[in-house]
Protein backbone atom coordinates (compact mmCIF):
# COMPACT_ATOMS: atom_id res chain seq x y z
CA UNK A 1 0.00 0.00 0.00
CA UNK A 2 2.74 2.49 0.94
CA UNK A 3 4.30 1.03 -2.73
CA UNK A 4 1.26 2.65 -4.31
CA UNK A 5 0.78 5.45 -1.84
CA UNK A 6 4.59 6.70 -3.01
CA UNK A 7 3.52 6.07 -6.81
CA UNK A 8 0.25 8.31 -7.08
CA UNK A 9 2.66 10.91 -4.91
CA UNK A 10 5.16 10.90 -7.36
CA UNK A 11 2.40 11.23 -10.54
CA UNK A 12 1.26 14.41 -9.35
CA UNK A 13 4.64 15.63 -8.73
CA UNK A 14 5.48 15.83 -4.99
CA UNK A 15 8.82 16.00 -3.86
CA UNK A 16 10.52 13.01 -2.70
CA UNK A 17 11.95 14.68 0.53
CA UNK A 18 8.07 15.48 0.93
CA UNK A 19 6.99 11.87 0.02
CA UNK A 20 9.17 10.41 2.18
CA UNK A 21 7.94 12.64 5.12
CA UNK A 22 4.42 11.72 4.67
CA UNK A 23 4.70 8.34 4.98
CA UNK A 24 7.25 8.34 7.20
CA UNK A 25 4.70 10.10 9.56
CA UNK A 26 2.14 7.89 8.07
CA UNK A 27 4.04 4.39 9.17
CA UNK A 28 4.68 6.57 12.82
CA UNK A 29 1.22 6.80 13.09
CA UNK A 30 0.23 3.68 12.09
CA UNK A 31 2.54 2.20 15.09
CA UNK A 32 1.51 4.37 17.40
CA UNK A 33 -2.17 3.39 16.61
CA UNK A 34 -1.28 -0.54 16.92
CA UNK A 35 0.85 -0.08 20.17
CA UNK A 36 -2.20 1.93 21.43
CA UNK A 37 -4.97 -1.04 20.27
CA UNK A 38 -2.02 -3.61 21.86
CA UNK A 39 -2.16 -1.85 25.03
CA UNK A 40 -5.70 -1.71 25.18
CA UNK A 41 -6.19 -5.34 24.64
CA UNK A 42 -3.80 -6.20 27.33
CA UNK A 43 -5.82 -3.69 29.50
CA UNK A 44 -9.22 -5.19 29.17
CA UNK A 45 -7.19 -8.67 29.79
CA UNK A 46 -6.06 -7.63 32.92
CA UNK A 47 -9.40 -5.73 34.36
CA UNK A 48 -10.95 -8.96 33.20
CA UNK A 49 -8.95 -11.23 35.40
CA UNK A 50 -10.94 -12.20 38.72
CA UNK A 51 -9.85 -10.51 41.71
CA UNK A 52 -7.82 -12.73 44.13
CA UNK A 53 -9.24 -11.54 47.76
CA UNK A 54 -12.62 -13.19 48.78
CA UNK A 55 -14.45 -13.13 51.88
CA UNK A 56 -16.71 -15.62 52.96
CA UNK A 57 -20.00 -13.88 51.48
CA UNK A 58 -17.94 -14.48 48.07
CA UNK A 59 -17.56 -18.49 48.89
CA UNK A 60 -21.24 -19.23 49.84
CA UNK A 61 -23.60 -20.47 46.29
CA UNK A 62 -25.20 -18.10 44.53
CA UNK A 63 -28.33 -18.91 42.06
CA UNK A 64 -28.91 -17.15 39.11
CA UNK A 65 -31.69 -15.28 38.72
CA UNK A 66 -32.53 -16.55 35.16
CA UNK A 67 -31.88 -19.40 33.47
CA UNK A 68 -29.79 -16.67 30.60
CA UNK A 69 -27.10 -16.31 33.55
CA UNK A 70 -26.86 -20.03 34.50
CA UNK A 71 -23.06 -21.21 33.32
CA UNK A 72 -21.98 -24.80 33.56
CA UNK A 73 -18.66 -24.80 34.53
CA UNK A 74 -16.21 -27.86 34.93
CA UNK A 75 -13.64 -27.30 37.35
CA UNK A 76 -11.69 -30.01 36.96
CA UNK A 77 -10.49 -28.97 33.20
CA UNK A 78 -9.74 -25.70 33.91
CA UNK A 79 -6.67 -24.53 32.73
CA UNK A 80 -4.63 -22.11 35.20
CA UNK A 81 -4.69 -18.39 34.06
CA UNK A 82 -0.83 -18.42 34.08
CA UNK A 83 -0.62 -21.18 31.87
CA UNK A 84 -3.10 -19.26 29.48
CA UNK A 85 -1.27 -15.95 29.45
CA UNK A 86 2.06 -18.14 28.95
CA UNK A 87 0.15 -19.16 25.95
CA UNK A 88 -0.50 -15.43 24.72
CA UNK A 89 3.23 -14.64 25.21
CA UNK A 90 4.67 -17.06 23.45
CA UNK A 91 2.45 -16.70 20.10
CA UNK A 92 4.18 -14.71 17.80
CA UNK A 93 1.35 -14.34 15.88
CA UNK A 94 -0.32 -10.75 16.88
CA UNK A 95 -2.37 -8.69 15.33
CA UNK A 96 0.10 -6.48 13.14
CA UNK A 97 2.58 -9.05 12.73
CA UNK A 98 4.77 -8.75 10.00
CA UNK A 99 5.16 -12.26 8.24
CA UNK A 100 6.69 -13.66 5.35
CA UNK A 101 4.76 -15.81 3.43
CA UNK A 102 5.77 -18.11 0.70
CA UNK A 103 3.59 -18.54 -1.31
CA UNK A 104 3.53 -20.06 -5.07
CA UNK A 105 7.50 -20.21 -4.70
CA UNK A 106 7.58 -16.20 -3.97
CA UNK A 107 8.07 -14.82 -0.43
CA UNK A 108 5.36 -12.66 0.51
CA UNK A 109 5.57 -10.02 3.10
CA UNK A 110 2.44 -9.49 4.50
CA UNK A 111 1.27 -8.52 8.25
CA UNK A 112 -1.50 -10.20 10.15
CA UNK A 113 -4.53 -8.05 10.15
CA UNK A 114 -7.35 -10.57 11.64
CA UNK A 115 -7.66 -13.05 13.70
CA UNK A 116 -10.90 -14.93 14.89
CA UNK A 117 -11.89 -14.77 18.59
CA UNK A 118 -10.57 -18.19 19.55
CA UNK A 119 -7.06 -17.84 17.06
CA UNK A 120 -8.54 -20.79 14.86
CA UNK A 121 -8.80 -18.08 11.33
CA UNK A 122 -6.13 -15.70 10.65
CA UNK A 123 -6.21 -13.06 7.54
CA UNK A 124 -2.91 -11.92 6.59
CA UNK A 125 -2.94 -8.70 4.18
CA UNK A 126 -0.21 -8.22 1.48
CA UNK A 127 0.98 -4.60 1.02
CA UNK A 128 -0.81 -4.53 -2.54
CA UNK A 129 -3.58 -5.01 -0.66
CA UNK A 130 -4.08 -9.08 -1.88
CA UNK A 131 -5.52 -11.28 1.13
CA UNK A 132 -4.62 -14.62 2.27
CA UNK A 133 -6.85 -16.51 5.19
CA UNK A 134 -5.66 -19.55 6.77
CA UNK A 135 -6.68 -21.78 9.69
CA UNK A 136 -4.82 -22.46 12.22
CA UNK A 137 -3.67 -26.02 11.37
CA UNK A 138 -2.21 -24.04 8.19
CA UNK A 139 -0.35 -21.10 9.99
CA UNK A 140 1.41 -23.21 12.19
CA UNK A 141 2.29 -26.41 9.51
CA UNK A 142 3.92 -23.47 7.21
CA UNK A 143 5.67 -21.75 10.26
CA UNK A 144 6.64 -25.35 11.26
CA UNK A 145 8.38 -26.09 7.51
CA UNK A 146 9.77 -22.94 7.33
CA UNK A 147 7.05 -21.03 4.87
CA UNK A 148 5.85 -18.47 7.08
CA UNK A 149 8.32 -16.72 9.08
CA UNK A 150 7.04 -13.56 11.54
CA UNK A 151 9.83 -10.73 11.06
CA UNK A 152 11.35 -9.16 14.42
CA UNK A 153 9.23 -6.85 16.41
CA UNK A 154 11.27 -3.82 15.63
CA UNK A 155 9.52 -0.13 15.35
CA UNK A 156 8.99 0.62 11.51
CA UNK A 157 10.38 4.09 12.49
CA UNK A 158 13.20 2.68 13.74
CA UNK A 159 14.05 0.93 10.36
CA UNK A 160 13.26 4.14 8.36
CA UNK A 161 15.79 6.56 10.62
CA UNK A 162 18.49 3.30 10.12
CA UNK A 163 18.26 3.46 6.60
CA UNK A 164 18.15 7.05 6.01
CA UNK A 165 21.15 7.06 8.27
CA UNK A 166 23.22 4.87 5.98
CA UNK A 167 22.08 6.82 3.00
CA UNK A 168 23.50 9.85 4.39
CA UNK A 169 26.51 7.91 5.69
CA UNK A 170 27.34 6.78 1.89
CA UNK A 171 26.02 10.06 0.35
CA UNK A 172 29.06 11.71 2.70
CA UNK A 173 31.52 9.01 1.55
CA UNK A 174 31.02 9.36 -2.48
CA UNK A 175 31.18 13.44 -1.59
CA UNK A 176 34.14 13.24 -0.08
CA UNK A 177 35.94 10.93 -2.46
CA UNK A 178 34.94 13.27 -5.00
Amino acid sequence: MLAKLREGLQTIDQPTPEINAFIERLVLLHQQMLDAAEAASQQAMLEAEPALETSEADMEPQLPSSSAEAVDVDLEDAVPEASLQAAVDEDPFYIGAWVDLVTNGKVVRTQLTWASPHNTLFLFTGADGSTQSMTRRMRDKLAAEGLLRVLPRQHVVDRAIGAMASSSRQNRRSSARK
